[in-house]
């Protein structure tokens, strides 16, 4: 068990990728009041707690807390490329922007080569009166949450988790992002910027993956993927002893915030 990264350059800037297909090597082991009827009030399901379902499994819990990590005491920009109204409708939340360019991955390749297509225009289509990618402010785990569980299709969901230093930089990202011209990381990530990307395999033939993109992002990406490494392996170690929903919701925090 590894999230075990390869990388290369785009841009002008360090980009760093993983791919597994329904969270192999992530999480290998799974709860399994996973694959029974839930009977539970809403806070307690795993499902609107944690994006956490009998498909879509505990891996899920991983992928938030490594991108709530990586893009740690900097300002968030989420950017979901579909369902922003879904955002609206289930959690009464307005996007502050409706971009003209989204970055994009293939949840269908499997090959990381030519998985990414990189920036291209939105194709998401918003109320009457915007259309574009929905680009969200956010603050804790549970409004990253809240919105991984809206991108999520009968095939495949991603969004794209921006970490900038300051409001300035952040200010400029959207800029760049709805000019005409099609934006490139160089340009839009400077000092410790970060830019995650996340896809969801829902279906078949459809892969999960993690794209981290940022100058000096090596050193950062090795040490938060041991963490959550250890983390899933402390996971696995503890299921023998989880016996209730409230026990498993309990272990999905933990998780998810890669303690051991």
């Amino acid at each position: 068990m590894a999230l075990a990264f390869s990388s290369s350059n785009r841009g002008g800037v360090p980009t760093l990728r993983f791919l597994t297909s329904f969270g192999e090597g992530v999480v290998d082991q799974h709860w399994p009041g996973l694959y029974e009827p839930w009977e539970v009030e809403p806070d307690e399901n795993p499902f609107i707690r944690f994006g956490v379902n009998n498909n879509n499994q505990e891996e899920m819990a991983v992928y938030q807390g490594f991108a709530w990590a990586i893009t740690e005491n900097r300002l968030r920009l989420a950017v979901l490329h579909c369902e922003g109204q879904l955002v609206e409708t289930w959690f009464g939340r307005s996007p502050e922007s409706w971009l003209k360019w989204e970055y994009f991955v293939d949840s269908e390749s499997s090959d990381l080569a030519h998985r990414e297509e990189g920036f291209r225009k939105a194709r998401s289509t918003g109320p009457s009166h915007a259309s574009g990618a929905a680009a969200y402010r956010i603050d804790s785990r549970d409004e990253l949450r809240d919105l991984v569980v809206a991108s999520l299709s009968d095939a495949w969901g991603e969004l794209t988790l921006f970490g900038f230093e300051n409001e300035e930089r952040l200010a400029g990202a959207l800029k760049r992002m709805n000019e005409r011209a099609k934006p490139n990381l160089g340009a839009l990530l400077d000092g410790g910027d970060r830019m995650v990307h996340l896809a969801f395999g829902v279906d078949l033939g459809h892969f999960d993956s993690i794209v981290v993109a940022g100058r000096g992002a090596s050193e950062q990406v090795a040490r938060i993927s041991d963490r959550f490494t250890m983390a899933g392996g402390a996971y696995e170690r503890h299921l023998p002893e989880i016996g209730s929903m409230p026990e498993f919701l309990a272990a999905l925090k933990k998780l998810r915030e890669g303690e051991v």
